[in-house]
């Protein structure tokens, strides 16, 4: 979700990094996209927390980097993607059914889904918090899967993190990364992805309409 169909990821990377700088750590845009893009909130306060000086507050962290965060989103609504709202009516319309599994709580998904104006398009919604092991770990998406009545190998996953691809990968789903060097600055190289775009209106509709096509004469 947050570098998929909007660039919220680099507003959760500059809420961490601010809170975390207040108690004297220090992350990079590097680090945060290399190690924990896409992965769930508990994950990176957790992982940081291993790190942090000995006068390091975890509640304080918490608390504060969500503050910051709930500033960002109020000030500047996430605007969608070239292409994302092309492609969402165009699968409703063709009554593909979508579903959203992000590494974001259920709370924030609400929020930035509203924000965006993209909420309606996702009736089914996973959230970090709603499985036990979040990204690269599958169960995100096999749950989504679960709640669509689908089988993971009729899924396609579009998704911009490691963890994401990785996840989806290992839950037997076709996967398209969409890379954007502004948002996702990790190499696409060593991608698993079975298809890399650099933005989602490289992908020519009937080439998508294609893969779900030849995807869905699978028996669940």
């Amino acid at each position: 979700m947050d570098g998929t169909l909007f660039d919220s990821e680099n507003t959760y990377f500059l809420a961490f990094k601010t809170a975390f700088a207040e108690q004297g750590g220090k992350l990079t845009r590097t680090d945060y996209f290399r190690n924990f893009a896409g992965t769930t909130n508990a994950f990176i306060e957790q992982s940081l927390a291993t790190r942090a000086p000995a006068s390091f507050s975890p509640p304080r962290f918490a608390q504060r980097w969500r503050s910051l965060l709930d500033e960002e989103i109020s000030r500047n609504s996430p605007q969608p993607f070239p292409g994302v709202l092309n492609l969402l009516t165009r699968l409703r319309e063709a009554k593909i059914p979508i579903a959203l599994a992000s590494s974001s709580d259920s709370s924030e998904i609400q929020r930035l889904l509203l924000a965006s104006g993209l909420l309606d398009f996702f009736p089914i919604r996973i959230g970090g918090d709603q499985v036990t092991s979040g990204k690269p770990d599958p169960q995100p998406f096999l749950l989504a899967a679960e709640k669509l009545g689908i089988s993971p190998a009729r899924c396609v996953v579009f998704e911009d993190s490691i963890a994401g691809i990785t996840a989806a990968k290992r839950a037997g789903m076709t996967v398209i990364h969409v890379h954007r060097k502004s948002t996702t600055p990790h190499s696409p190289q060593n991608s698993v992805a079975d298809i890399t775009l650099s933005n989602i209106t490289e992908l020519p509709w009937d080439r998508l309409s294609a893969l779900l096509g030849i995807l869905q004469t699978h028996s669940p």
